[in-house]
């Protein structure tokens, strides 16, 4: 198992589409909460993209956001 901790720049688009699809099937899916997943805090150049991959397959993933004085998942 491999963890990696990227900036938006970083991913490639297989990458993004694999992010985006298991946010989509945690959040959205599982949790029934339905609200705008793609809200533009990927792109910040402060946001932190933490991939964790086994045997090439995207099997956990956390989004690291930069406010300022806080951090937050």
């Amino acid at each position: 198992m491999t963890v990696r901790v990227l900036a938006f720049d970083q991913l490639d688009a297989h990458t993004a589409y694999d992010v985006w699809r298991l946010r989509q099937q945690v959040f959205v899916v599982e949790q029934h909460s339905p609200y705008p997943d793609l809200d533009g805090r990927d792109r910040e150049p402060t946001t932190r993209h933490l991939l964790s991959d086994a045997d090439g397959t995207l099997v956990a993933y956390a989004r690291v956001l930069d406010d300022g004085e806080w951090a937050r998942i």
